[in-house]
C-alpha cells in the first residue's frame, strides 16, 4: 500500500512512478524496522522528538479542513560513542538533507525547491531555519505547493543513541497528497543520512541516494 500510494501521487505529480514507489516503500519499511528494535526505546526517543519539534509546528489550526500533520521516524543512527558516531559527523549531512534536491546547501537562508513545476514555474520557495544546534525548520513562501506549512528536522541522543526524527505540519491545499510525498522523501532522506553514517564508522564512502 505505501509502494501504490506513492506512485500514485508521484503519477499525478507528473513524476515517475519506481522513483517515488520505491521512495515510499522503502521508508515505511525503515519505520517498521525503527520502531521494531524495542518498543520502550523507541517510544522514548519519539517522546523527546516530539518535545524539541512539536512546538515548532503548534502554530496549526488542526481544525482547518486543510490541515495535515505526519512524522517519519524516528530513525536509530548510531550508538553515540563509538567510532564515528558522532554530532560534529552527522550534521552537516542532515543539514544537507533537509533542503531537498538542492545541489549547493549553503546554511541558513531562501531556497526554491526544483522539484517540479511550481504555479510560477520558477520553484516552490521556502524559508529554512537553524532555530537551535541540531534542529533545522523549513517553513514554505507564497506560490510553494503547499503553502502554507512548516517542516521540522532534529538530531538528537535518547538512551545512548542517536536519532533523526522529521515532522511535518501545515494548513495548504492537498493535504493527503503533502503527506504522501513528505513521508516518502524524508523516509528516503533518513535512509540516505543512515546510510552515510555508517559508511562514516566504517571508513567506506559511496554516493549519495537520489
Amino acid at each position: 500500500m505505501a509502494t501504490i500510494a506513492g506512485g500514485s501521487i508521484s503519477s499525478i505529480s507528473g513524476g515517475k512512478f519506481a522513483n517515488w514507489g520505491v521512495t515510499a516503500a522503502m521508508a515505511y519499511a525503515f519505520n517498521q524496522i525503527a520502531s521494531s528494535g524495542g518498543q520502550s526505546e523507541f517510544d522514548a526517543a519519539r517522546q523527546k522528538g516530539g518535545e524539541i519539534l512539536d512546538p515548532m509546528m503548534s502554530g496549526w489550526d488542526p481544525s482547518d479542513p486543510d490541515y495535515h500533520h505526519y512524522s517519519v521516524g524516528p530513525s536509530e543512527l548510531c550508538a553515540v560513542g563509538d567510532s564515528g558516531c558522532s554530532f560534529s559527523m552527522a550534521e552537516p549531512i542532515v543539514a544537507k538533507g533537509t533542503v531537498p534536491f538542492t545541489l549547493r546547501y549553503s546554511g541558513p537562508g531562501a531556497y526554491n525547491l526544483p522539484y517540479g513545476l511550481s504555479r510560477w514555474l520558477g520553484g516552490d520557495p521556502i524559508m529554512h531555519f537553524n532555530p537551535s544546534p541540531s534542529t533545522w525548520l523549513n517553513i514554505t513562501e507564497y506560490g510553494h505547493r503547499y503553502h502554507p506549512g512548516s517542516i521540522g528536522h532534529a538530531l538528537y541522543e535518547s538512551g545512548g543513541k542517536m536519532w533523526l526524527y522529521t515532522v511535518g505540519a501545515g494548513v495548504g491545499s492537498n493535504p493527503g497528497q503533502n503527506i504522501y510525498i513528505g513521508e516518502g522523501l524524508f523516509g528516503g532522506m533518513h535512509l540516505n543520512v543512515r546510510s552515510q553514517v555508517i559508511d562514516s564508522q566504517l571508513g567506506t564512502t559511496r554516493p549519495p541516494l537520489p
